[in-house]
């Protein structure tokens, strides 16, 4: 089965956006960023969540550290984990890194359903409001995607059935960009049985799992590598 789908409007499910992207339990989309070391160090191995136009989407292949969504509503732009991203993660790049991440327009408007597949949240994750930015984290279409096709029909509440053919899922709870479009304090995340929900309350100021997404420049180019964990793509 294929590890990458081109999601154009005649694939069955699909985003239907032209992207390309990688699914199933285990895609050699691995990426080394930010060293040049012959041994590529496992905290800076990000995996490629597909092509979106020109640009190709890393997403860190392990957890940054636990941290809370928000602690002052589920809006993005005033988002504490937000800053947190954009200023000590995208920091610790040297400059010649940091400028291989373009400042790209993110949906931040929300959803407000948990029990619908992937290409509903893709569509309501396509429109309304916007903040530009470096760095930010998956949609939950990109987790919704990142399955393999056969379960693209399965409701995100069920994704719990789709753990072993999701190389997305990380085993345990973790924020995505995502929240919810109508309640103040509440924003989805990934639980650790792989489906969606979100909480009731003040739960932004939970600390879940966290790992950077960002897109590279166009000009950035394929140096080498299978792309396995351990012969990472190296890019220049």
């Amino acid at each position: 089965m294929s590890s990458m789908y081109y999601h154009t409007s005649s694939l069955a499910n699909s985003a239907g956006d032209n992207s390309y992207r990688y699914a199933g339990a285990n895609p050699n989309n691995y990426v080394c960023f930010g060293t040049d070391a012959s041994t590529c160090p496992g905290d800076n191995l990000y995996r490629i969540i597909g092509v979106f136009g020109s640009e190709v989407k890393l997403i860190k292949s392990t957890s940054y550290g636990n941290y809370a969504w928000s602690t002052s509503g589920n809006t993005w732009a005033r988002s504490s984990l937000k800053r947190t991203l954009n200023s000590t993660f995208l920091n610790s790049f040297s400059t010649v890194w940091q400028n291989k991440i373009i400042s790209y327009t993110w949906y931040v408007e929300g959803y407000d359903q948990k029990e619908v597949p992937p290409k509903s949240f893709y569509d309501a994750e396509s429109s309304g409001t916007t903040w530009n930015g470096k760095i930010g984290l998956m949609y939950i279409s990109d987790y919704g995607y990142a399955a393999s096709n056969n379960y693209w029909t399965t409701t995100l509440w069920d994704y719990d059935l789709a753990t072993n053919s999701n190389w997305l899922y990380l085993g345990t709870e973790e924020w995505p960009i995502t929240r919810d479009k109508f309640f103040q304090y509440d924003t989805f995340y990934i639980r650790d049985n792989g489906d969606i929900n979100w909480q009731g309350g003040f739960n932004q100021g939970y600390t879940y799992a966290v790992r950077p997404c960002f897109y590279l420049t166009s000009s950035t180019t394929y140096v080498s590598g299978s792309g396995t964990s351990s012969d990472p793509i190296r890019i220049n």
